[in-house]
């Protein structure tokens, strides 16, 4: 380190006096602000990590919450796919969107009246 040599006390009293040997002696005082410093930066840089760090956990619940909820989804298609590969999955849907009726059995389609045919009643 260098000597500091200056004539104001006040300035060698802040630092430091000059001893023996050109080296530099430093206050107990200069060392406890450095300190202080040091601690106010790193209290405000923690603090804004923090909030960073908040804001990435509430991201990763929701992540999580949506990785859940299309698993259950992929579950649930996985299932419905095991099921239209049976034969009597395939016949359900024929009968219910196509009308499809097995050989041997009569199909009734019952209407109600309209009122404009001459069966229908008054109400």
């Amino acid at each position: 380190m260098r000597r500091i040599v200056t004539k104001n006390s006040y300035e060698r009293e802040w630092t430091g006096m000059p001893k023996k040997g050109n080296r530099v002696e430093f206050r107990l005082r200069f060392w406890f602000i450095c300190a202080a410093l040091m601690l106010v930066a790193s209290v405000f840089l923690f603090r804004g990590q923090d909030a960073r760090v908040l804001r990435l956990q509430e991201q990763l619940a929701q992540l999580q919450a949506e990785e859940h909820a299309e698993g259950l989804r992929g579950d649930r298609l996985r299932d419905q796919i095991q099921t239209s590969e049976t034969a009597g999955f395939r016949e359900r849907e024929a009968r219910r969107r196509f009308g499809y009726v097995r050989s041997n059995v009569t199909r009734f389609v019952a209407e109600a009246p309209s009122m404009d045919s001459p069966d229908a009643e008054p109400q």
